[in-house]
């Protein structure tokens, strides 16, 4: 069953599922996850450790305005200085942390797991 696109494909690009799924696999035959997914490093537990490290700095830098505007947003909470309102906060921002490093470090995973 062909696919109809929303506008015309470039030439070169099939509009069918299995010829493009042939395409890809004549194009990408040889070559390994090093060099199409981790080409930085040449272990894919480094990659992973790379990608790891890159995801938690991406979602501290992602999260972190959400967190302030909901310190701002209960400012009588924050200034009193209630203890629960601070440790949920800080427990809610480390699960956020901690799943954006989870799900950047799966693609890394299951990428080289596939290849």
């Amino acid at each position: 069953m062909a696919v109809v696109p929303s506008r015309p494909l470039p030439p070169g690009i099939p509009a069918d599922y299995n010829e493009a799924r042939r395409l890809f696999e004549t194009v990408t035959a040889g070559l390994k996850c090093r060099d199409v997914i981790h080409t930085t490093t040449s272990t894919c537990t480094g990659a992973g450790v790379d990608m790891l490290g890159a995801c938690l700095l991406g979602s501290v830098k992602y999260f972190l305005p959400y967190y302030l505007i909901h310190i701002i947003w209960n400012a009588r909470k924050a200034i009193s200085g209630d203890k629960e309102f601070y440790t949920d906060l800080v427990h809610c921002y480390a699960r956020s942390v901690m799943f954006g490093g989870a799900m950047g470090t799966t693609f890394s995973i299951v990428s080289c797991t596939l290849s």
